[in-house]
């Protein structure tokens, strides 16, 4: 394999970008990021040629929504990106939320001595490009909660080498000035998916109101559960299971419970235990048909209301004018629903108390014009705050390393796509 081939193309006169984010592990939120990071990384740099390190190397190559001739895809390891980037212009860091010691103790000998959990192979790529001379994007992404003097110090000592860091909501912004990221300032923009073009809705046999569920584990695979965590947890699907309950009774809906991760948390099977604790789970349907994040594009448009615990299905029922409603496990969903105007579809599965959900949903399904006209609104302010992101790109990629040379560039009027769900 030449240097052009290591990176994306054997045009040497391109820009060769190296992306290193949680594309390829079966979470289907965190491929629609990429998909939206090469839309409008190809509308900012025409040309460049792109080495993207994934979980899943043929996804990148057999699915038109990512490949091309301007893709190489790598493997998720330390030596196919260190190859990469001896040839690159740019890396990006970036798309979703890594930076976080919440559910691990950070440990700077694990780092140095290549475990691949964690955001380690991320802060791992940022070291080795410092050292090559790259410069580096971290784009758009989640920071927090940084709960430990180690993640906060291993964090702020390595994000400290990147030349420009763009975070994704304001929870984000707080936590990494939190953590003493000071140069470059950490700036608020906003996920890349609130730029990916909806997808027509899937169609359906009925015209039954349609309500989506995404649960998920609250500990991966094997982990050992306290009795007061077990309690919690079986509470919450109780909970859910009793929202989809009551859609059906109140507004005959149909609830459709989609699973978005199998490899680490089974998304799949967290949703098969909740719809066998319904009442009516005759109702309920499995969609166990997402091959990929277009296919849940297409879900999410064609539903009246979403109900998530993960943050990625509630941007993209945004998008498509579908209402959001939050379940805040973590804080970066109350934050995102926050940012859109809209707090009081934010839900804590602490209480899960029934009324708040059914409340929820009422506000959902009976008064749906508001929060459309709301969503549209915080949308298309998100949207021109996600234009950030590959603006600075492509200004690091000219040798400019002030923002100001991007301002221009991201003050242009947008205005968010409404899909088929805007109904």
């Amino acid at each position: 394999m030449d240097a052009g081939q290591q990176c994306g193309g054997g045009d040497s006169s391109a820009p060769r970008i190296v992306i290193v984010g949680a594309s390829g592990f079966t979470n289907l939120g965190d491929d629609a990021i990429l998909a939206a990071m090469l839309r409008e990384l190809r509308a900012a740099i025409p040309g460049a040629h792109f080495a993207i390190a994934t979980g899943d190397p043929a996804m990148l190559t057999d699915n038109s929504s990512f490949g091309g001739a301007d893709v190489t895809a790598l493997p998720f390891d330390d030596e196919a990106i260190a190859n990469a980037l001896a040839t690159a212009d740019l890396l990006i860091v970036g798309g979703g939320g890594f930076i976080y010691d919440y559910d691990g103790r950070i440990s700077a000998h694990a780092f140095l001595h290549g475990d691949g959990s964690l955001f380690y192979p991320h802060l791992r790529a940022i070291l080795t490009a410092h050292t090559l001379g790259v410069p580096i994007q971290v784009y758009a992404i989640g920071v927090g909660p940084l709960i430990t003097a180690g993640g906060r110090g291993l964090s702020r000592t390595i994000l400290s080498l990147a030349s420009a860091i763009t975070v994704r909501d304001p929870l984000s912004l707080v936590e990494s000035r939190a953590a003493g990221v000071q140069v470059p300032p950490p700036e608020l923009t906003a996920d890349p998916d609130l730029g990916l073009p909806p997808v027509a809705p899937s169609a359906a046999a009925d015209r039954t109101v349609r309500v989506g569920f995404v649960a998920r584990a609250w500990l991966h695979p094997g982990a050992d559960w306290t009795t007061s965590g077990r309690a919690r947890f079986e509470r919450y699907a109780d909970w859910l299971a009793a929202g989809a309950d009551y859609a059906i009774e109140r507004w005959g809906a149909t609830p459709i419970f989609l699973p978005l991760q199998r490899r680490y948390d089974d998304d799949r099977a967290i949703e098969e235990g909740i719809i066998a604790r319904m009442r009516h789970s005759d109702r309920a349907r499995l969609a166990d048909d997402l091959a990929d994040f277009r296919s849940l594009q297409a879900t999410i448009g064609g539903l009246d209301a979403l109900v998530s615990t993960r943050l990625h299905p509630l941007i993209l029922a945004g998008v498509a004018g579908v209402a959001p409603i939050g379940v805040a496990l973590s804080p970066k969903v109350r934050a995102f629903l926050r940012t859109l105007g809209l707090p009081e579809l934010t839900l804590s599965p602490w209480l899960a108390r029934d009324a708040d959900l059914c409340a929820a949903l009422d506000r959902a399904l009976g008064t749906p014009g508001p929060i459309r006209e709301r969503l549209r609104i915080g949308i298309a302010t998100q949207a021109r705050a996600a234009a950030r992101n590959p603006a600075i790109a492509a200004a690091l990629l000219g040798g400019r390393q002030t923002v100001s040379a991007v301002e221009a560039a991201s003050e242009a009027p947008s205005e968010a796509p409404m899909g088929a769900g805007a109904r």
